[in-house]
């Protein structure tokens, strides 16, 4: 991988990253779509297998989260991913 791409790579870590700092701060009851939107964005801009594991742990965090509010988070992180993904596959074929 070039020095581009590696700083890109880390800037969106840090922005993922952030969101799932977010998340300390607020209660999922009170995330809005455009909260899972943009990480669904973040993650799908970075290479694969580097998505799949910010996918987890973004997931790990989702849950921990939804533990102490009683919501369905992951769920609906997992919902919007999965659209997101059958979007990319269509433009690929």
């Amino acid at each position: 991988m070039g020095t581009a791409w590696r700083s890109q790579l880390g800037a969106l870590e840090e922005m993922v990253q952030s969101h799932l700092m977010g998340l300390r701060e607020t209660p999922l009851d009170l995330l809005d779509s455009q909260w899972f939107h943009a990480v669904t964005e973040l993650l799908m801009t970075m290479h694969p297998e580097i998505a799949v594991w910010w996918r987890h742990r973004v997931r790990q965090a989702l849950a921990r989260h939804a533990v102490l509010h009683g919501c369905q988070a992951v769920d609906q992180f997992e919902h919007i991913m999965e659209e997101a993904l059958r979007a990319w596959m269509a433009t690929r074929s």
